[in-house]
């Protein structure tokens, strides 16, 4: 039998993920502009010599692009939720 307990969540949690995730975001788009920049490069060799080799590294570049895209969208989503849990619960059952 599993048993799983409750997280306790401290309210200083959230405030030291705000910094990483802004941390993380700026590595996210170096990577995506380096790898965007080499697609480019390779694809004008690429129509210069019509390599199989060339056109298989872009289409390899392309996928670890939609990797980074998806980081990227989970940074955002994890972002959203540290504000969603610094703010305070409303209603009867809020606690000040």
């Amino acid at each position: 039998m599993l048993l799983i307990k409750a997280m306790h969540l401290e309210i200083s949690t959230p405030a030291l993920l705000f910094p990483a995730i802004s941390l993380l975001f700026l590595s996210y788009t170096n990577r995506f502009l380096h790898l965007s920049a080499l697609i480019r490069k390779l694809h004008s060799d690429w129509l210069e010599r019509k390599d199989s080799l060339l056109m298989r590294q872009i289409q390899n570049l392309r996928k670890r692009l939609v990797l980074i895209r998806g980081m990227q969208l989970l940074g955002a989503l994890s972002l959203l939720l540290c504000v969603v849990s610094r703010t305070p619960k409303i209603g009867p059952e809020a606690k000040l």
